[in-house]
């Protein structure tokens, strides 16, 4: 990250850095290596405290990673640049597939048509956008190359009858209407471009105005509903539209999070062999430096079980005189003394030799100790040694940056110069030929003045001599004449004094024209001394260019007296490095290197282990990274089954009221046909009594009380009459209540196939 004019860096993983920008990591100690701000972490050069507070206003480490990570440039490989590319041309190519169709035949392009239109486009990345983003400008481009077309969403509008026709004049210009219902809202069902859709939702959304989207393009599958009630068969089909259009969303982001997931477990897998293969080797050398110092502590110890084996044999050898001092002195009992006293020389002697060994012993430890003393101040040495060749590497570094430094520098002024030096040439050419082209042009006009004047004075010499011919002519044609004559050569010779001063007058043009000329001339060999004063600074300032040129030749040599004298320190070291080699070669003879190793062997496999430890942490965190979101997909997929399953017993619900009220409606109309048949039976005793009754001529108040109980009979006959009849209808309606409840069951069986093929997804998941 650059700020304030300086470079600061960090060492971080470079796929948690990922994972931390996507806020998928949250612990800061598994995105760095270490919480320090570098200069330069190649060389491991440490940012101070001053340019820290000067640069971010604190010298807060830890607060300083924080923004670097979020606001700093991570440094990609070019693989790793051309795989993100890849993928990034395959997302936007995917996105114009979804969103774009062939307007001649109303199909979508695939994605390796569009991949390859964009080919022929030469479309470039602009990693400062997102893919959407990228995709629309995609999408513009393409209508050049290709007939392409945004896919067009399928909307209803509802907008009530008060409403209709203000509403309609701003929004008609927006949809092609397919159909369109006036009772008693307004409903307009019709296709609009994606990008109208919210002018048309901000104009129409209101309390009792609706807005739909059905779907994104202008075919899609309906179902087979019957002809029952259209609110329920809108219901489903809205239903259906949704859930075909979240099905399809789910699985595009489940796509896209499977491809994800398998380039971070691709890369994962590179980075974990790469380093199973580098512990693999350091473990092999290790295992091969371990064998090494086996071998060697083999010898040593084979050594040391001959010089016990003589010491055995030797023991073995007094013990056998001690038992030949016991036989004699069983045998001979007179000489016990003798032998007792060289029974006690020979345990004298055996002590001798006993500390004698215990004195050697204490001398190989004082040996060992010492060694073990000199190896430590070789270390300490070596280490001084290698401190001090990183100080010479780094002044040698400071030094070669100096001298490119110095010799970018003079490389420009020389060119610099080089290009002022023919710039004045050009320039010095350029007037030399302008004044030579003056010149020329110049006595140009000078030659044709004098042939002008040349030719004047030869016209006027021969009309003088022509005058004068005619003149004697005429005196010897005409002597009669002369007044004539003598007018004439008046006439003539104010002709020839004007003629004389047109000659005077093109003389003093002529003059004036030399004289111009020589200024001309003057003009240009000042600015020929110009040039030549301007080639003298030059060929100073080009003198200068050498002498900086001597210099940079001396700095060039006082460069490579240095670079020889770094390669006679360079040989030092290695000559130190070499006694250094040697001394460690002499000193892994020893027995405690071979512990040494197996400490480093132990450490190796520690941090195999550990490596192999942190490799199953990250797989587990990217498992459970997985996990997280397969359980958030089986969530959305849950939510989705259970309105579902709302919605399926609804439909279900709905259809058991509607055969429970048929089944009454069938029992209502079995009690109202007998009460019509008791109804009938009654009109007619009541229509027998009142044939007796006229017959036998009843009182006339009885008759009108009878009279007025018939027509009530006969109107309570009459309503039951047509509530029998609208059941009746209600029974020839019943097939297509049949028909609905078959087209529920059907929605319900897809639904269940539906449910299958989620449970399907999530096997699969799971499985991945």
């Amino acid at each position: 990250m650059k700020k304030g004019g300086k470079r600061f860096e960090i060492a971080c993983y470079k796929n948690k850095v990922l994972s931390w920008r996507q806020k998928i990591e949250k612990d800061l100690d598994e995105v760095l290596q270490s919480e320090t701000v570098f200069t330069n972490v190649s060389k491991g050069q440490v940012a101070k405290k001053e340019e820290l507070l000067k640069c971010f206003g604190s010298d807060d480490q830890k607060k300083i990673c924080v923004d670097i990570l979020e606001k700093g440039e991570l440094q990609v490989s070019d693989k790793e640049r051309h795989a993100n590319q890849e993928a990034s041309v395959k997302e936007i190519a995917s996105i114009v597939s979804d969103k774009c169709i062939n307007p001649e035949t109303q199909t979508p392009y695939t994605v390796t048509m569009i991949e390859r239109a964009m080919k022929d486009l030469h479309f470039s990345l602009n990693p400062k956008r997102n893919n959407k983003q990228q995709a629309l400008d995609v999408i513009k481009q393409l209508t050049e190359v290709m007939p392409i077309q945004r896919a067009q969403m399928k909307v209803r509008v509802t907008i009530p009858g008060k409403e209709a026709k203000k509403l309609k004049e701003k929004v008609v210009h927006l949809i092609t209407i397919e159909s369109e219902t006036f009772d008693p809202d307004l409903t307009m069902v019709g296709l609009i471009e994606p990008g109208h859709f919210r002018t048309i939702e901000e104009t129409v959304v209101g309390p009792t105005r609706d807005v739909e989207k059905m779907s994104l393009t202008e075919d899609f599958e309906g179902m087979a509903l019957a002809d029952g009630s259209p609110e329920n068969k809108e219901a489903l089909q809205r239903s259906l539209a949704t859930y075909r259009y979240e099905n399809a969303l789910v699985k595009t982001e489940l796509a896209a999070t499977l491809e994800r997931h398998t380039r971070e477990i691709d890369e994962l897998t590179h980075k974990y062999q790469a380093q199973v293969r580098e512990v693999e080797r350091q473990h092999s050398e290790l295992e091969s430096r371990l064998s090494g110092v086996q071998e060697k502590e083999g010898e040593q110890l084979r050594k040391i079980q001959q010089t016990n084996l003589q010491l055995q044999q030797k023991i073995k050898m007094l013990q056998e005189e001690a038992e030949e001092g016991v036989r004699i002195q069983e045998k001979l009992g007179e000489h016990k003394q003798q032998m007792e006293e060289q029974l006690q020389q020979t345990n004298l002697s055996h002590q001798a030799a006993m500390e004698t060994l215990r004195g050697e012993r204490n001398q190989l430890s004082e040996t060992v100790d010492r060694l073990r003393g000199e190896l430590e101040k070789e270390r300490i040495t070596s280490r001084e040694l290698t401190t001090t060749l990183s100080t010479e590497r780094h002044q040698y570094q400071l030094i070669k940056s100096r001298v490119t430094e110095v010799e970018q520098q003079c490389r420009v002024q020389l060119t610099t110069l080089e290009a002022e030096a023919a710039q004045l040439r050009q320039e010095r050419e350029a007037d030399n030929a302008a004044a030579a082209r003056r010149v020329k042009e110049l006595e140009k006009r000078i030659e044709e003045e004098r042939n002008s004047t040349v030719e004047a004075r030869q016209h006027v010499e021969a009309r003088e001599v022509e005058l004068e011919r005619n003149a004697a002519e005429e005196r010897q044609t005409h002597l009669s004449t002369s007044h004539q004559l003598t007018l004439q050569n008046a006439q003539l010779q104010e002709k020839i004094k004007t003629l004389e001063g047109k000659l005077r007058s093109l003389e003093e043009g002529r003059d004036r024209a030399v004289k111009e000329a020589e200024t001309e001339v003057e003009r240009a060999t000042e600015r020929l001394h110009q040039c030549e004063r301007d080639r003298a600074v030059l060929e100073g300032r080009v003198a200068g260019l050498e002498g900086m040129e001597e210099s940079l030749r001396r700095e060039r040599q006082t460069t490579s007296t240095l670079r020889q004298d770094l390669h006679l320190q360079h040989t030092q070291v290695e000559q130190l490095s070499a006694l250094t080699t040697q001394l460690y070669q002499t000193i892994q003879q020893l027995k405690d290197k071979a512990s040494e190793m197996e400490k480093q062997s132990e450490a190796g496999k520690a941090e195999r282990e550990r490596l192999q430890q942190s490799r199953l942490q990250e797989v587990a965190d990217l498992r459970m990274t997985h996990q997280e979101e397969v359980e958030q997909l089986r969530a959305r997929v849950v939510a989705l089954q259970a309105q579902i399953s709302d919605r399926n017993t609804k439909y279900l619900d709905e259809c058991t009221q509607l055969k429970q009220k048929v089944r009454t409606y069938a029992r209502l109309i079995k009690k109202l046909r007998y009460r019509v048949e008791l109804g009938g039976a009654e009109v007619e005793r009541l229509a027998a009594q009142r044939a007796a009754l006229e017959a036998d001529c009843v009182p006339s108040a009885s008759y009108v009380r009878l009279h007025t109980r018939l027509k009530d009979l006969t109107r309570r006959h009459n309503e039951f009459a047509a509530f029998i009849k609208g059941f009746g209808e209600l029974q020839t309606a019943m097939p297509e209540i049949l028909e609905l409840t078959s087209c529920v069951e059907a929605v319900g069986q897809n639904l269940n196939r539906l449910e299958e093929e989620q449970k399907h997804c999530l096997s699969e998941l799971e499985s991945l």
